[in-house]
């Protein structure tokens, strides 16, 4: 699967972040009158698409290069609807840049720069697929436990701050003849450690081969 995010805001547009992920799913048994139950895992890498700003308003990202692991169980019931909770960890691999740093010195004449930090996240997930159509709403929490704050007035890189939120979201996908179709997807972040309240919105197309 690949993914791309896309900013429209007086300060800046442009693409963001993106990335590219694969699934695989080693359990998937039927558990009688009620229902299957399956187990996967992910991994992947998700990277910036353009040298954009993270500090200006509504950015998406923060310029971020992480690799994640994560694990999926999903229990899909008679009647269709489905639960789904996963949990992962993501490495970060970014670098912050010399340059970046003087930058910072030339203001901040003691500034001590702090290494991007790990995250781990987790995510409850309900849906219902049809023939025609498909809906999911969902709930995430991201949690960074060490990494900077961002503080008014006063700079710093955003790579370096740690990042802590809760998200709400859903997607509502239709299909004509069950192969190509188009999506709306959504989520609203409610609050969180450096984030802002921010509300965002896909609109897709899926082509089946």
């Amino acid at each position: 699967m690949a993914t791309a995010s896309v900013a429209f805001t007086e300060n800046q547009s442009g693409l963001q972040d993106g990335g590219l992920y694969v699934k695989y799913r080693p359990f998937y048994e039927e558990l009688g009158k009620v229902g299957r139950l399956g187990v996967l895992f992910g991994t992947g890498a998700s990277f910036p698409l353009s040298d954009y700003e993270p500090t200006a308003t509504a950015a998406l990202g923060q310029k971020a290069v992480s690799v994640p692991a994560r694990l999926i169980v999903q229990w899909e019931t008679p009647l269709g609807i489905f639960f789904n909770l996963s949990g992962g960890y993501n490495w970060r691999l970014d670098d912050l840049q010399e340059d970046d740093i003087a930058t910072i010195r030339r203001v901040r004449p003691d500034y001590q720069p702090t290494a991007p930090q790990d995250f781990s996240t987790i995510l409850f997930k309900v849906g219902l697929p049809t023939k025609h159509y498909y809906l999911d709403a969902w709930v995430e929490r991201q949690h960074t436990s060490g990494g900077a704050d961002y503080v008014e007035n006063v700079v710093d890189l955003p790579q370096a701050y740690g990042v802590s939120y809760t998200q709400v979201g859903g997607t509502a996908f239709y299909s004509e003849k069950g192969r190509n179709g188009f999506y709306l997807s959504g989520g609203y972040i409610l609050g969180g450690r450096n984030t802002s309240r921010i509300l965002r919105m896909t609109v897709g197309v899926v082509i089946k081969f």
